[in-house]
């Protein structure tokens, strides 16, 4: 987890990040690993929202693997500067 909003104790976001500006096998990893935290978070932390970050050439490449990727979370941005202020927001509302 890169983020979590505003505290490990109570989060209320949990934001996990992945770029990736090549191809790789560790992406089909990546992406499956994301699916297990998903998995932990909703037992764990069943009101936490579990966003995503991805971006990079690699992903457009992989795209079994980009779906799998955003398959894991409950929603998914990119750093393209319209999906930074969907972001912002997003992050608003929830802690509103």
């Amino acid at each position: 987890m890169d983020f979590v909003i505003p505290n490990r104790k109570e989060p209320q976001v949990i934001i996990e990040s992945s770029y990736s500006k090549t191809t790789s096998s560790g992406q089909g990893d990546k992406a499956k690993t994301e699916i297990a935290m998903r998995n932990l978070l909703v037992d764990h932390y069943p009101n936490a929202h579990f966003w995503g970050f991805v971006d990079g050439i690699g992903w457009y490449v992989r795209k079994k693997d980009l779906q799998r990727m955003v398959e894991a979370f409950e929603d998914v941005f990119t750093l393209e500067e319209s999906e930074l202020i969907r972001f912002q927001e997003s992050l608003i509302a929830v802690l509103k």
